[in-house]
C-alpha cells in the first residue's frame, strides 16, 4: 500500500487516488501491475517484477523505494521554486499596478481603450459594408447576365427593355453615389480616430517629458538663482567699465593733442577751451546726477534711522528680559 501511494503522488494517476479511496474494490493483482507500469513509465533505473513485490523482497524493493523518494523531494523542490517565481512576479504586478496609478495615466488609457473600440467598431462596419457592396456586386452582375441573355434572346418588346434598362442605371448611380458618400465619411471617421491614437502619449513618452521638463526646471532655477546674485555686482560694474573706458579715452585724446598744442599760443588757447567744455560738460552731467544721489541719500538715511530705532529697540527689549528674568526667576525656564 505505501509504495502503491508513493507511486501515486509522484505520478499524479487516477487509478492510484481511487485505489486510495476504495482500496476493497481493486484486487492485489491489479495493484502490483499498476506499480510495474508506473515504475516503467517513470524511469525507474531499478525494474521491479510481479514477484518480487509479491513477496516483499526488501532488497530489491529498497532502492526503488529510495529512488521514489528522492523523486519526490525533487518535485517538491521544483514546485516551491515555481510558486515563489509565481510570488515574485504577482509582487511584480502589483507594484506596476502602483506606479501606472501613482503616473496618473489612467484616464489616459481609457480614453486610448475607448478609441481602440471605436476603431475596431469602424473597421467592424468597414468589413460590413464591403461584404454588402459585394452582395450588391454580385447581385447587380446576375442582372446584367441576365439582361444580357434578354438581349441574346430578342426580346420583342424593345421599347420596354430600353426603358427597364433606363430606370435600372438611374437607380444604381444613385446607389453608387449614396454609397461612395457613406464610404467617404466612414473613412474620413477612420482617418480621424487613427490621428487621435497616434496624439495620446504612451507611458514611455510622458515619463521621458516628465524627466526632461524636471531637467529644465532645475536648470532654470540655478541659471536664476546665479542671475539673481551677481546682477546687482554685474550693473555696478559695467557702469565702472564704461566710466572708466570714457576716462581713458579722454586723457588719451589729451596726451595726444597736449604736445602740438602746447607748442604755439593758438593751440594752447584751443586746448584750454576743450578743457573747459569737457569742465562744463562733466559739471552739467554731475549736476544732472545730484538728484539721484540726494534721494539716495535721503533713503540711506532713512534706513540708518531704522536701523538705529530697532537696534535701541533690541537693546531695550533685552534690558527689559534682564530685568524680568532678575525679577521673576520662578517664571523663567
Amino acid at each position: 500500500m505505501g509504495l502503491k501511494r508513493s507511486v501515486g503522488l509522484t505520478t499524479g494517476d487516477l487509478h492510484c487516488d481511487v485505489w486510495a479511496k476504495h482500496p476493497r474494490q481493486l484486487r492485489p493483482s491489479d495493484t502490483v501491475e499498476d506499480i510495474e507500469d508506473a515504475l516503467k513509465s517513470l524511469g525507474c533505473p531499478y525494474a521491479l517484477q510481479a514477484n518480487q513485490i509479491e513477496d516483499l523482497d526488501c532488497v530489491s524493493i529498497y532502492p526503488a523505494v529510495r529512488w521514489l523518494v528522492s523523486l519526490v523531494n525533487t518535485n517538491q523542490h521544483k514546485s516551491g521554486h515555481v510558486n515563489r517565481r509565481k510570488a515574485a512576479v504577482s509582487n511584480e504586478l502589483k507594484l506596476l499596478r502602483g506606479r501606472i496609478d501613482e503616473a496618473g495615466i489612467d484616464s489616459t488609457v481609457q480614453k486610448l481603450a475607448s478609441l481602440l473600440k471605436t476603431s475596431k467598431a469602424l473597421e467592424r462596419q468597414a468589413s460590413n459594408f464591403h461584404s454588402e457592396c459585394n452582395k450588391q456586386h454580385l447581385r447587380l452582375t446576375s442582372e446584367i447576365t441576365a439582361l444580357e441573355e434578354k438581349l441574346l434572346l430578342n426580346c420583342t418588346d424593345d421599347k420596354n427593355l430600353c426603358h427597364h434598362l433606363d430606370h435600372s442605371i438611374c437607380d444604381l448611380s444613385r446607389t453608387l453615389k449614396h454609397a461612395k458618400r457613406e464610404l467617404g465619411s466612414k473613412l474620413r471617421e477612420s482617418v480621424s480616430l487613427k490621428r487621435q491614437l497616434d496624439d495620446v502619449p504612451i507611458a514611455e513618452e510622458i515619463l521621458q517629458y516628465e524627466h526632461r521638463f524636471s531637467e529644465l526646471n532645475v536648470h532654470i532655477q540655478d541659471r536664476l538663482q546665479r542671475t539673481r546674485k551677481y546682477y546687482a555686482t554685474y550693473n555696478a560694474l559695467l557702469e565702472i567699465k564704461d566710466l572708466m573706458l570714457k576716462e581713458i579715452s579722454l586723457l588719451n585724446s589729451i596726451d595726444s593733442q597736449f604736445q602740438d598744442a602746447i607748442g604755439n599760443p593758438a593751440g594752447r588757447t584751443k586746448l584750454i577751451d576743450s578743457m573747459e567744455a569737457i569742465l562744463r560738460r562733466t559739471q552739467q552731467k554731475l549736476e544732472k546726477l545730484q538728484p539721484g544721489l540726494q534721494a539716495e541719500r535721503k533713503t540711506f538715511d532713512a534706513l540708518r534711522e531704522q536701523y538705529t530705532a530697532a537696534i535701541a529697540n533690541q537693546r531695550r527689549s533685552a534690558a527689559l528680559l534682564k530685568a524680568f528674568q532678575v525679577d521673576m526667576p520662578d517664571l523663567v525656564p
